[in-house]
């Protein structure tokens, strides 16, 4: 599912070092230089247009494997996302979170020059307008109020989940964030990831791993289960609180949804 960014970080690196084979024909090699890319939306620009260069080929690899050519047809993971203008603009199109990771780019241009290029997409926010990335963790705050369910069920539209608190001291500088950048008072109620739905009184949060009921996150008395029917958790903030309680399920309150961006695992040789 192709998910478009809120913002995105590119680094790119021009590096003169990397002799690739079809480089061979050509005279020489760009001076090293450094680049910083800053894009919205999903589309990234490899190289801007120079009205003294040409541009002839355009690769893109993962290692040694061919992701995306301008001129020969790829199937890889960049097929038909790859464009080179008549103005010689290279841009990488449509890029998701299946993106993430390092690749090497040749631009191969009519003045002898091969440019190559170390792309390296980083794990931000590639994902749905309503999303922002801060400390490692992509997510959205609703402005309006829902129940459980329907909490639950927007966040799985946008391939996402109700927060789960998995790092009590990152998580509530995220959600002081997430609440400052949504507009909203420093004193609400915002459905979380957790519930004991399926066995009453063992707490899950969205990935099955258990929330002991006598985690330091409870607030004082909690969790209690009320008149026996308080099965879903919420948080409430506010300047001085970062506490848990189950309630009904049936309340409306704010919510969480927390995105979590896939990464490829192994680096492949440049």
């Amino acid at each position: 599912m192709a998910l478009r960014p809120l913002l995105v970080f590119i680094f790119v690196l021009l590096n003169p070092t990397f002799r690739g084979q079809s480089a061979q024909v050509f005279e020489r090699e760009e001076p090293e230089t450094r680049i910083f890319h800053k894009c919205k939306g999903s589309n990234l620009t490899l190289y801007e247009p120079d009205d003294e260069v040409t541009v002839l080929h355009v690769f893109v690899f993962y290692g040694r494997e061919s992701l995306a050519s301008s001129s020969v047809p790829a199937t890889g993971l960049f097929e038909k996302r790859l464009t080179v203008d008549n103005n010689g603009r290279v841009t990488l199109t449509n890029l998701t979170s299946d993106d993430l990771g390092r690749y090497r780019v040749e631009v191969q241009a009519e003045d002898k020059i091969t440019h190559n290029i170390r792309l390296i997409i980083k794990a931000q926010c590639l994902l749905k307008a309503g999303y922002m990335w801060y400390l490692g963790t992509c997510l959205k705050l609703s402005t309006k109020e829902v129940n459980y369910v329907t909490a639950k069920v927007n966040c799985q539209a946008d391939g996402a989940h109700l927060y789960d608190i998995k790092s009590p001291v990152l998580d509530e500088e995220r959600v002081r964030f997430a609440v400052k950048q949504a507009g909203l008072s420093l004193s609400i109620h915002i459905w979380l990831g957790g519930n004991d739905l399926e066995v009453e009184g063992d707490y899950r949060w969205s990935d099955g791993t258990p929330l002991s009921s006598s985690s330091k996150l409870w607030a004082t008395g909690q969790p209690d289960d009320g008149d026996g029917g308080q099965d879903c958790i919420f948080l409430y903030v506010t300047y001085l609180k970062f506490v848990l309680y189950d309630d009904g399920c049936s309340f409306h309150m704010h919510y969480l949804c927390q995105y979590d961006v896939r990464r490829k695992t192994d680096s492949p040789v440049w």
